[in-house]
């Protein structure tokens, strides 16, 4: 979590959906709140310049939350896998659509994820079915999940998309 939300003020004091109770992220909460809009999840790792631990995609990462942290853009730092590979980086921002297909697009991302599903630079939306978003041990069975710090929980979860 970035330093401005180590107190848990820039999380829960956000006037946004998803901010949850100071004790934590609960499994139901998260849940509740993946369904709301005002998030995205968003990164700087490029496939196509290798793995997400490779130096230049860690260096991407690294630009792109000092961009969060300069903007005073609330965030949290996720872990995920893809078919059981590390997707390196990514970050949970509380922010609408626009100012996160804004830092996709400068991070060389065509897609952010939110609580509509995939939305793509071009308008494009894969639609996410909120009746089956999958969290906690159900969602590390899925084809990709991304997982919360452990300061909130370390609790995993997958957006089920069309």
């Amino acid at each position: 979590m970035n330093s401005s939300t180590k107190n848990n003020s820039a999380v829960n004091g956000a006037s946004n959906t998803l901010a949850l109770a100071s004790s934590g992220f609960t499994p139901g909460g998260l849940k509740a709140a993946l369904a709301q809009p005002g998030w995205a999840i968003v990164t700087a790792t490029q496939e196509s310049l290798g793995s997400a631990d490779r130096l230049e995609n860690v260096r991407n990462n690294l630009v792109l939350e000092q961009t969060l942290v300069t903007r005073g853009t609330p965030f949290v730092v996720l872990g995920g896998k893809w078919l059981g590979v590390d997707q390196g980086r990514s970050f949970l921002i509380l922010a609408g659509e626009r100012e996160a297909l804004g830092l996709a697009r400068r991070s060389k991302q065509d897609a952010i994820v939110t609580s509509r599903g995939i939305v793509y630079a071009d308008g494009r939306v894969d639609p996410a079915d909120h009746a089956r978003t999958y969290v906690g041990r159900e969602a590390l069975a899925r084809d990709g999940y991304s997982t919360l710090p452990p300061e909130l929980g370390s609790i995993a979860f997958s957006l089920h998309i069309d």
